[in-house]
């Protein structure tokens, strides 16, 4: 048997569940469901309320100068868990990096993608979950 991951034995999985099932759509009944979230906006939630789990990850949320961070590496499991079918209520899909020059968030964090040419990956919950 393989040793536990850290995203397994951290819990971060469930809490970005959590994360994601508490976004809902300022107009409750529009048509394009829950909104998504980016992996630094999850990273800046796992920080503010998770610091269980922040903490035993070990990681800066992210942004320029940041290197190896958390936003990185929940963009990564999740891409890959997505792909291998091994998650099956959120769903991903990428903001275009066109005409994007900055994102900027709380805490002074300040996205490494834009004007990259990279497109930033973003998740939500499928819609059977809501």
């Amino acid at each position: 048997m393989s040793p536990v991951s850290m995203w397994e034995s951290s819990g971060i999985e469930n809490a970005i569940r959590e994360i994601l099932t508490r976004q809902h759509p300022v107009a409750p009944n529009h048509r394009f469901r829950r909104p998504f979230l980016n992996a630094y906006q999850i990273a800046i939630e796992i920080q503010d309320n998770y610091s269980t789990i922040f903490n035993l990850i070990g990681k800066p949320v992210g942004g320029e100068g940041s290197g190896e961070s958390l936003a990185r590496y929940i963009a990564c499991e999740l891409s890959s868990i997505i792909k291998n079918n091994r998650i099956a209520y959120i769903e991903g899909a990428f903001l275009s990096s066109q005409h994007e020059q900055t994102l900027s968030y709380n805490g002074g964090v300040v996205s490494t993608l834009t004007d990259s040419g990279y497109d930033l990956s973003i998740y939500r919950l499928k819609e059977q979950e809501e």
